[in-house]
């Protein structure tokens, strides 16, 4: 669904953005030309000109990849979470399975809550078992090779922290540890429009280890579904 409304928005966007350009070239529209724009629901309407207009358009495509990037890594830690939440549930000697969930969660690094999360619930989720998962992926990162999926995992909670409590912009840690993602100091990170298809790459795999791990543990049934059905 994620990456549905990503290519969705993508695609409109570009067409109409098209066509409205188009226009300004046959003269139709200049900078100061004002327009309002009315949504069909609340009698929500903007008002501004053209040349607001393409200034803000101009932002628009990094925006949205960086919320579809956001979008998805909260989804993995939520699929993370209910997991953990139903194990616990099912866990004899928990008298919370809520607040153990969120201690289990909080840990800022993930190699570190992974393995608690592992030690708590019998998992056996280990690095080689990491490994062998992904021997065959390839997990570049923002232009630099990654071979570890956790390492891979950490950088994109990294990457999420940045954009959600670092104001969005670049610092020197950042840009001197991805030198071929074109990033200088204080400029807003833009991530590449191909991101999110690729990250999904990674934790559709990630997802599948988790369940599986968790439902060899409790002796949960695991079915699986073509990926159609799910969005009928």
């Amino acid at each position: 669904d994620i990456l549905g409304f990503y290519s969705v928005i993508t695609i409109t966007s570009k067409q109409g953005s098209d066509v409205i350009f188009e226009a300004e070239q046959k003269g139709k529209f200049q900078d100061s030309t004002p327009f309002r724009l009315k949504a069909e629901s609340g009698g929500i309407v903007a008002q501004l000109n053209y040349g607001l207009f393409k200034k803000l358009f101009a932002n628009a495509g990094g925006h949205l990849t960086n919320q579809a990037f956001l979008m998805l890594y909260g989804n993995l830690e939520a699929f993370l979470a209910d997991l953990v939440l139903d194990a616990l549930t099912e866990s004899s000697g928990v008298d919370d399975a809520y607040q153990e969930t969120l201690n289990l969660m909080v840990l800022a690094k993930w190699r570190g809550k992974i393995d608690r999360i592992s030690q708590k619930l019998k998992l056996g989720l280990g690095k080689h078992r990491f490994v062998k998962k992904f021997k065959d992926i390839d997990m570049g990162f923002l232009g630099d090779p990654c071979e570890d999926p956790l390492e891979f995992l950490e950088k994109a909670g990294d990457l999420r922290h940045r954009l959600v409590h670092s104001s969005g912009r670049a610092d020197a840690a950042l840009v001197a540890a991805y030198p071929n993602a074109g990033l200088s100091i204080g400029d807003s990170i833009t991530l590449p429009f191909a991101l999110p298809y690729s990250l999904q790459f990674f934790f559709v795999h990630l997802s599948d280890l988790f369940d599986e791990a968790f439902a060899s543990s409790f002796g949960w049934n695991r079915t699986s579904f073509a990926p159609e059905i799910l969005t009928e």
